[in-house]
């Protein structure tokens, strides 16, 4: 098991959890982060800042590579030389892209983690492994992400070994899914207060959007203020 492995990480839960995975590995590994999420990482002189598209030559020179909670896009070059895997808070196909489970909250959608190989597509490549989790009526963006986290840990330690020894298998999807993009994303939060739905409508959309301390769902008063707004659900 002499391959070089590089892992891409800008959240700081997720690599606490997984640096604890791969020490249990006999595995030398790089440990890279986006420069704008240095700070995160500051108890960690190991792990250096890069900007993939500037240092692409840098992660060409592995056999394998981690994307875990990126915030920049593998570009084709990366994924054409380098066998890429992704671990996607989502659950494939549905709700690619930026925070899937906030679209699953808002459309009904399965929600879930993702095991993947990447694709020139982003979210799409074959399938490793996946779990869907469950989607209570009383879970808002925040409580729901926390199970997905959980879950993402879960399903990164249980697959591992068998992605460094390459003894896993992958399965393909028929269905096309759908992807939201950051525009997508900023158009919810942004509350028409002339816009027509049901409750049922209204209340999915605040529920998704809730996520503190994160200020997300808002609407703007007479004075073009931006006045934010949360929604709090308790079961009897």
């Amino acid at each position: 098991m002499n391959q070089k492995v590089f892992v891409y990480c800008d959240n700081l839960r997720v690599f606490d959890a997984v640096l604890d995975i791969f020490k249990q590995t006999d595995i030398d590994i790089s440990y890279f982060c986006a420069p704008k999420f240095s700070y995160l990482f500051s108890t960690y002189p190991f792990v250096t800042p890069l900007d993939i598209k500037e240092n692409i030559e840098i992660l060409c020179r592995y056999d394998l590579g981690f994307s875990l909670h990126s915030t920049q896009i593998f570009p084709s070059k990366l994924i054409d030389s380098v066998k890429c895997i992704n671990l996607h808070p989502g659950y494939n196909p549905y709700n690619k892209g930026i925070f899937p489970h906030v679209f699953s909250l808002l459309n009904n959608l399965p929600a879930g983690v993702t095991l993947h190989m990447m694709s020139n597509e982003i979210d799409n490549g074959d399938i490793i492994d996946q779990v869907e989790i469950p989607i209570y009526t009383d879970d808002t963006s925040k409580t729901l992400y926390e199970r997905i986290l959980k879950t993402e840990i879960e399903l990164f330690s249980k697959n591992l070994n068998m992605i460094l020894k390459n003894s896993y298998n992958t399965t393909k999807t028929t269905i096309r899914g759908n992807y939201n993009s950051k525009s997508d994303y900023k158009k919810i939060c942004h509350i028409d207060l002339d816009e027509i739905l049901s409750m049922r409508d209204a209340i999915n959309r605040f529920r998704a959007l809730t996520h503190p301390p994160h200020k997300n769902a808002y609407f703007l008063d007479s004075n073009g203020e931006k006045i934010y707004i949360e929604i709090t659900l308790t079961k009897d």
